[in-house]
């Protein structure tokens, strides 16, 4: 199994060229745009099933109205074309269960950043009600073991700043 160390926290870059790495004889990223978006694909590979399209979604994905609801947008017409895209949150890092889940590829990732939310990251009290829809959606949908590491990021940056600082009301459960 190929072994990967990661330095530093993920970021679209870092995780574009992890992609291209792994997908080398794949590889679209670049040459793919979807009908009536002027968005061209940087991150995107071929399977056999069909294009993956890779979005790394920072925090406006998730506290921009505008932003979110345009995602939706790519989204539908991500699969009226019939490729399949991973929206990918910034709130994640890259290892090998999170590629295993995302991504269905092995390889020994070693990253030393928790995934979660760290003490410079915004936070789930600053999204908007679309942000807030996604991210319960995402922290379910994740493996248990990574959930469990967000949630004891939440659960520290709770600690430090009070749970009305971190996390809106309708996600208090989240940390109960």
């Amino acid at each position: 199994m190929r072994e990967i160390k990661i330095e530093g926290s993920l970021n679209e870059q870092k995780l574009s060229n992890l992609l291209r790495e792994l997908f080398e004889s794949s590889w679209a990223g670049g040459s793919v745009e979807l009908p009536g978006s002027s968005r061209s694909w940087e991150t995107a590979y071929r399977t056999r099933n069909g294009t993956i399209l890779v979005a790394y979604d920072q925090a406006n994905h998730y506290c921009d109205t505008e932003t979110a609801e345009f995602d939706k947008i790519e989204d539908r017409m991500a699969a009226d074309m019939e490729c399949t895209l991973i929206r990918f949150p910034y709130w994640l890092q890259l290892d090998s269960n999170i590629l295993g889940s995302f991504f269905g590829k092995p390889a020994n990732i070693i990253t030393y950043i928790p995934h979660g939310f760290l003490q410079d990251s915004v936070l789930p009290l600053s999204f908007c009600r679309l942000g807030i829809e996604r991210f319960e959606n995402e922290i379910h949908s994740i493996p248990y073991k990574i959930y469990l590491e967000v949630i004891a990021s939440l659960r520290d940056r709770v600690n430090e700043r009070g749970i009305d600082k971190v996390l809106p009301a309708e996600l208090y459960y989240l940390v109960g």
